[in-house]
């Protein structure tokens, strides 16, 4: 009875130490995927703010020359 026992605990212990190890490399495998995909995150976030600064910059600089354009001709209509 106590070498069944034994084996029982050996069994036991052994896959305990093959669950713990899978479950560190899952966990790694894990965090390695929600890296990627902040980094992934991070790299958009990065190209639609510079795609959205160009485009603010353009436009007031659109309505800039609007104003500066209706500014000359009130100031032509008035002299």
């Amino acid at each position: 009875r106590q070498d069944y026992e034994r084996r029982a605990d050996d069994v036991k212990n052994k896959y305990d130490l093959k669950m713990a190890k899978l479950r560190d490399e899952m966990e790694e495998y894990r965090a390695h995927l929600i890296k990627q995909i902040e980094d992934k995150k991070d790299a958009a976030i990065k190209d639609l703010t510079g795609r959205h600064t160009k485009e603010y910059a353009e436009i007031k600089s659109y309505y800039a020359d609007i104003t500066a354009t209706n500014l000359n001709l009130i100031k032509q209509l008035k002299g």
